[in-house]
């Protein structure tokens, strides 16, 4: 039988995931921006 494990981190303390979507995020909304004018 396959074993699962899924791990959550809502409270940041093992990975700041904001730090790195915020501005992945934005980057986006940039080139989004820059392609559409």
């Amino acid at each position: 039988m396959e074993k699962k494990l899924l791990i959550t981190d809502l409270d940041d303390t093992l990975y700041d995931w904001t730090g790195f979507f915020v501005p992945a995020f934005y980057a986006m909304v940039d080139e989004i921006v820059a392609l559409t004018g």
